[in-house]
């Protein structure tokens, strides 16, 4: 179970619910209900695109644009921005099987330090009625757990890294280096402390681009795989399972937290997400 007492996914009210542009007061408490959970839910009704986005402005130092095949080919052309992730096809026919995006990961990092903190803002634009949620694990929580639970498996993981290949991910098979704005591969310290929230997590990033590795980028293979740290954690901690209404608007760091969605959609449903970065310290 998980240690600390941390309220994932959140539900936090935020006046006035007309508008995508907060106050101060509430971007505080947006802000600091990341610092303290790593996942907040908010729903100020439905956005367009374009308030999306100067809701992403508003509460982050930057907007970020991914490249077209990191936001899923599929831009709104209102705001470029915003990537929409739906499980309708062309044709206008449902795909249920979601098993490409059912996978855990990591989208955080800790490689450069500059502008480690990423945020995800995911919208519910269209809802499905039952299935179709997106699950988060607590990595602040599970850090805790092996630091207090199993000490030696904490300090071992304290002195590695993780090596990060992105053309070992499905999805980017083929992909260029001019069009991804990072480096093909990475190195990330294990455990870290996030500059978000001064928490200690544990850096994994997922199962499909990831090993582990000593200071000498040297493979390490008796604490098991990435998968199977992944599978532990998964097995002996709560997973939160956020049940979409029309209209919810996510938003995680994603250092402090992996996610992944279910299997499952029935129902049709669009998504748009933007993400947010902060490249300097919030002061809460």
């Amino acid at each position: 179970m998980n240690k600390l007492t941390r309220q994932i996914g959140k539900r936090l009210l935020i006046e006035p619910k007309s508008t995508a542009l907060v106050t101060e007061e509430a971007k505080n408490q947006i802000l600091l209900g990341l610092k303290k959970n790593g996942v907040v839910c908010l729903n100020q009704g439905l956005l367009t695109p374009q308030q999306q986005c100067d809701l992403t402005r508003s509460l982050f130092t930057d907007i970020i644009r991914l490249p077209p095949i990191l936001g899923f080919d599929n831009q709104d052309p209102e705001c470029q921005e915003v990537s929409v992730i739906t499980n309708t096809n062309p044709q206008g026919k449902v795909e249920a099987n979601l098993t490409a995006s059912a996978k855990w990961s990591q989208d955080g990092h800790f490689y450069r330090p500059q502008d480690s903190n990423v945020f995800n803002l995911l919208h519910s634009v269209v809802t499905p009625k039952s299935d179709g949620q997106v699950w988060f694990l607590d990595l602040v929580s599970c850090t805790d757990f092996i630091k207090t639970e199993r000490k030696s498996l904490y300090r071992e993981l304290s002195q590695l890294y993780v090596k990060v290949d992105t053309s070992r991910i499905p999805e980017l098979k083929g992909i260029k280096p001019e069009d991804v704005d990072t480096d093909q591969i990475t190195y990330h310290k294990m455990i870290n402390v996030n500059p978000f929230n001064n928490e200690e997590v544990i850096f994994l990033g997922s199962a499909a681009s990831s090993e582990i590795v000593d200071k000498n980028k040297n493979p390490i293979n008796d604490l098991g795989t990435i998968e199977e740290i992944i599978q532990m954690f998964v097995s002996e901690h709560d997973i939160y399972r956020h049940h979409w209404q029309e209209g919810d608007i996510m938003i995680w760091d994603n250092i402090q937290v992996m996610h992944r969605f279910q299997e499952i959609c029935s129902g049709k449903r669009i998504l748009h997400r933007t993400q947010g970065q902060q490249k300097r310290s919030l002061g809460l």
